[in-house]
């Protein structure tokens, strides 16, 4: 188990200013050293697949084994003795965690809206996309996934602590509902290598494509539309994308996504989603995706009026924002799943390379793979200031993973590089071109290990 914040920022904290001469020399030793390198990575984000928009739809069409391009999200039921009750989605963040919204796995909550006796014994059952060949011939499901420690009554699960009962009379109550409605738990067996998780977001992420007007992606496991019989569990679980609009729909919290106070909290959207779709990401349209936020509410969802993919301006849904740097309550629970959140701070200078070293230590046999370069520039530029990122090997030997520019102009002055197949690599280290122009300038260097 990684780490928490806390204990991970005093051992991985490094600024420029407090940086050793040997320290300072490493750094111009490694630039020095990548004089003829190309980048080893393809980590553009932008260079990613784009899905084609196929229009405002109820969460649909339907996905099946070929779309394992999808396969970070899940499907969840729950159930009691030998009867389901209703569904949910998930994300995977590994191959075998899973981010969802608390309400759907909190056991407080499900108890009182299924009410349920305290004896009741309530557990989830997980689906991946594709797995059609573990239904019958009618197309019900015949195989699902624990949550690990499920089976001994210690689930692998973790609700953000901040989670309450949901009070839903007015916009404002929703709202504080929603930016807590997070949890984690752990698959009792990974998913296979194909399924790829997506990316945690990056302050470049919100700023790119939490714009009124953005197109976004969804992927629910929604009951199959024209059931008579919605919480049959033993359905078909039915996996359907929408491409829901930012800022679209007339509700009370579309003023209030609008007003700073809220937007790095929760995202919102015309509402194109069922009650199955709780815990569903809403993701970047590029693959591998990352996560924006986490469906928690949408009007009408249980009201039998998702069917038709009503898209009318009076509807709304509404995520949860996975904004990891307002909200340390969530980094908490996804340090359960092996995923670090680290901040730091580099000062440009105008006479040597400048940087931050992250470490990336061997636990449970291996090293993290996957890995966001979150980059803010705190200070006003007057130019452009190229960031480098290094792959360090255990045994000295050195790549380059590629660069980024940072623009006071572009994007609020943030920039990202994703990276993968980081497990050969025992550190990453992340340098700044000496600038002139722009010596004393104060830049954020936060990063995103992922397992």
């Amino acid at each position: 188990m990684k780490n928490y914040l806390s204990r991970t920022l005093s051992l991985c904290l490094l600024c420029t200013a407090s940086l050793s001469l040997a320290q300072t020399q490493s750094i111009e030793y490694y630039m020095a050293g990548l004089h003829n390198q190309q980048n080893t990575h393809n980590n553009d984000p932008l260079a990613s697949t784009t899905v084609p928009d196929f229009g405002i739809q109820a969460i649909g069409p339907e996905l099946d084994e070929t779309d394992v391009r999808y396969g970070y999200a899940v499907g969840l039921t729950f159930k009691v003795g030998t009867r389901f009750l209703s569904r949910c989605s998930g994300t995977l963040l590994t191959q075998d965690w899973v981010l969802t919204a608390g309400h759907c796995v909190d056991q407080h909550t499900l108890h009182t809206l299924f009410k349920l006796k305290d004896d009741d014994v309530l557990t989830h059952k997980i689906m991946l996309i594709g797995n059609t060949d573990i239904r019958d011939d009618e197309g019900n499901q015949t195989h699902f996934i624990d949550i690990k420690g499920q089976a001994d009554a210690q689930p692998q699960l973790h609700v953000h602590a901040e989670y309450a009962f949901p009070s839903l009379q007015n916009a404002e109550k929703r709202i504080a509902f929603a930016q807590d409605d997070f949890a984690v738990f752990q698959l009792n067996s990974a998913a296979p290598a194909d399924y790829i998780p997506a990316f945690l977001p990056s302050r470049y992420s919100f700023t790119r494509h939490q714009v009124e007007g953005k197109k976004l992606t969804v992927v629910g496991a929604s009951p199959v539309y024209g059931d008579s019989d919605q919480t049959d569990g033993t359905l078909d679980i039915t996996f359907r994308k929408a491409r829901p609009t930012v800022g679209a729909g007339d509700g009370a919290e579309r003023d209030a996504f609008r007003e700073d106070e809220y937007r790095h909290n929760i995202l919102y959207t015309n509402r194109l989603l069922c009650g199955g779709d709780s815990g569903s990401s809403i993701t970047t349209r590029q693959r591998p995706a990352t996560v924006l936020g986490v469906t928690s509410q949408g009007s009408n969802a249980q009201k039998g009026q998702c069917g038709g993919g009503d898209n009318s301006q009076e509807n709304f849904n509404l995520f949860g924002a996975v904004n990891l740097e307002n909200n340390p309550a969530l980094v908490d629970i996804l340090a359960h799943a092996g995923i670090d959140y680290l901040q730091n701070t580099v000062y440009i200078s105008d006479t040597h390379y400048t940087g931050v070293f992250i470490d990336n230590p061997i636990e449970a046999q291996g090293r993290d793979a996957r890995a966001v370069i979150d980059l803010k520039a705190i200070s006003a530029l007057s130019r452009s200031v190229k960031a480098t990122v290094i792959g360090i090997r255990a045994d000295g030997s050195f790549t380059k993973l590629g660069n980024r520019r940072l623009k006071s102009h572009r994007y609020q002055g943030t920039a990202e590089l994703r990276l993968n197949q980081l497990d050969q690599y025992a550190s990453l280290l992340v340098a700044f071109k000496p600038s002139r122009v722009d010596h004393g300038a104060e830049v954020s260097v936060n990063v995103i290990r992922q397992p």
